[in-house]
């Protein structure tokens, strides 16, 4: 996974929504991909992958009429993308 700071909380808390069939989307901490997509599959809507792949969900979602939750978790945004990402996680672990 490149989630490496997503915990046993968070998938708790991700786990409540899957019970629930709530369609709910995480980004990335810029708000361009997408770390998180938890959905029922009786969902019908196109998968989107790449670049900017957050705003296509979330313009998908809108066009289709379907309703979703942005949810916030700083563990599952942080993904392990770059170099600079990397320095980030280590900064982390030393506090």
């Amino acid at each position: 996974s490149d989630l490496p700071m997503i915990n046993f909380k968070d998938i708790k808390n991700l786990l409540k929504y899957a019970k629930s069939n709530q369609l709910l989307i995480v980004s990335d901490s810029l708000e361009f991909g997408t770390n998180c997509l938890i959905y029922d599959s009786n969902c019908h809507f196109n998968l989107c992958f790449g670049l900017n792949s957050y705003q296509l969900f979330i313009n998908e979602f809108q066009n289709q009429g379907i309703k979703f939750t942005k949810h916030n978790c700083k563990a599952i945004e942080q993904d392990l993308d770059s170099e600079e990402d990397y320095f980030k996680l280590i900064s982390y672990l030393k506090n």
